[in-house]
């Protein structure tokens, strides 16, 4: 009894030492500053998308008006309480464009760190506004984006590479310039990493279930439609044995990712094969902005140290010193 005992109280221990170190701990917070820059720079983008045709889609009159909208989305009781949007409150032109101009403001302040602990919140509304308001259009970058943004909310993503960053620096000596690590930044961290797994995992079980996945003629269906590609590979077609390869390749990826890019020793190597995986994926499915975010989202797992010296900046100090040793050589 004395052994059982033990082992709980052992077992016990680790797995709170375990979890508390996984989600409780203070990180520094360049990297979920540069995730925001990324990040707030691709919800830019999809915001700025809708610029195209916005009131001939959502104004009054338009295709999927509010009204249209909401008919189409409500139940046999009329209770709708599923889908919400700051756009279902404006319908005429005007009003859409107004709306949709705050948007990108609030969007772009973001993603340059402007007040960022307001335009991050800020920010989420309105991605979430667009995601939202013809939910039967949405495609894959929807339900990744929003949740991202919204991550981004509990952490001081402002920090660095932000204008908050700079207006600070203006304001406060050098000596006073350190920034304090960040309980926030890490759970924002580990929200982001356990999602990405969880989203490569949805999308590797889904794979298994279709028949041309398993048969290996799924790229193939991707490559010969028409309207969505970025480049012409139907020339694969007298290639058989690579687009099948190719296709086990994806599911075999999708499978591998969220297991081993918690092991160190393979994360650059996933890492690197995700840039080839997603870019490919891109130019044959056309889905451009879903490979950027997912893409945008690796580094989530890059370690503080390579963040840190991959942008960070020579001292002063050290210039000094080295033009010192220079000249007396």
């Amino acid at each position: 009894m004395n052994m059982i005992r033990n082992y709980y109280q052992d077992l016990t221990q680790t797995v709170s030492k375990s979890w508390e170190a996984f989600w409780f701990v203070r990180v520094e917070t360049k990297t979920v500053s540069l995730l925001r820059l990324l990040v707030g720079s691709i919800a830019l983008i999809y915001a700025l998308l809708f610029t195209i045709q916005l009131t001939d889609w959502y104004a009054a009159d338009g295709i999927l008006s509010s009204s249209f909208t909401i008919s189409m989305l409500s139940t046999e009781d009329n209770n709708y309480a599923y889908y919400w949007s700051l756009l279902y409150y404006v319908n005429t032109p005007v009003e859409l464009w107004i709306l949709h101009s705050i948007g990108l403001l609030v969007i772009g302040a973001f993603a340059v760190g402007f007040q960022t602990r307001y335009t991050s919140i800020a920010a989420f509304i309105f991605v979430a506004s667009y995601a939202q308001r013809a939910p039967m259009l949405a495609g894959l970058i929807e339900p990744l984006l929003c949740p991202m943004v919204l991550y981004l909310c509990f952490a001081p993503c402002g920090n660095y590479f932000s204008v908050d960053a700079w207006l600070r620096a203006k304001k406060q000596k050098l000596a006073d310039r350190k920034v304090e690590d960040s309980l926030g930044a890490n759970i924002t961290l580990r929200l982001i990493q356990v999602h990405l797994c969880m989203f490569y995992a949805m999308m590797a079980l889904t794979k298994l279930g279709g028949y041309t996945w398993w048969g290996g003629e799924s790229m193939w269906w991707l490559i010969a439609q028409n309207h969505s590609p970025l480049v012409d590979l139907r020339f694969l077609r007298d290639a058989p044995l690579f687009v099948f390869s190719w296709t086990h390749l994806v599911v075999l990826f999708e499978l591998c990712f969220p297991l081993l890019i918690w092991v160190k020793v393979f994360r650059p190597l996933l890492i690197v094969l995700s840039i080839l995986h997603w870019i490919s994926l891109s130019l044959v499915t056309g889905n451009w902005e879903f490979g950027l975010l997912i893409l945008a989202l690796n580094v989530a797992f890059f370690s503080p140290e390579f963040v840190q010296s991959f942008l960070a900046k020579p001292e002063k100090s050290e210039t000094i010193k080295g033009k010192d040793a220079t000249q007396a050589a």
